[in-house]
């Protein structure tokens, strides 16, 4: 339970992040939009900086989840996948230690069946 306490934190954390940054550069792209214009606050219709910086905030969360939450999972990715076997270089007989230590308790172990040579 705690690993899971401690996975919703890091998300959480990782939502946040990205989301005050988006906030920032929505303030900052709504500032410089609004720099150029005198008449910013006097028009009618709602300015085009703040669709323009609304836009790039979104698109900074957007990319800022897709780095947080996907890059780690894509890099923890094996390279490559182990060949196949046939399954007889897995066989391990352990027939011999587990009577060798009957006067001891012991675990008990199971292997695959071995075929005797031909």
């Amino acid at each position: 339970m705690e690993k899971f306490w401690f996975a919703v934190g890091r998300g959480f954390i990782k939502l946040l992040v990205s989301l005050f940054t988006a906030f920032g550069v929505g303030l900052l792209v709504f500032g410089i939009a609004a720099q150029d214009d005198p008449q910013f606050w006097q028009s009618r219709n709602p300015p085009a900086g703040l669709f323009f910086a609304i836009g790039a905030g979104l698109l900074t969360a957007a990319i800022l989840l897709v780095v947080f939450f996907l890059v780690p999972w894509w890099w923890s990715k094996p390279a490559s996948t182990p060949e196949p076997t046939d399954g007889n270089d897995a066989v391990v007989d352990i027939r011999d230690e587990l009577n060798s230590t009957a006067d001891r308790p012991h675990e008990y172990r199971f292997s695959r069946y071995k075929a005797p040579p031909t």
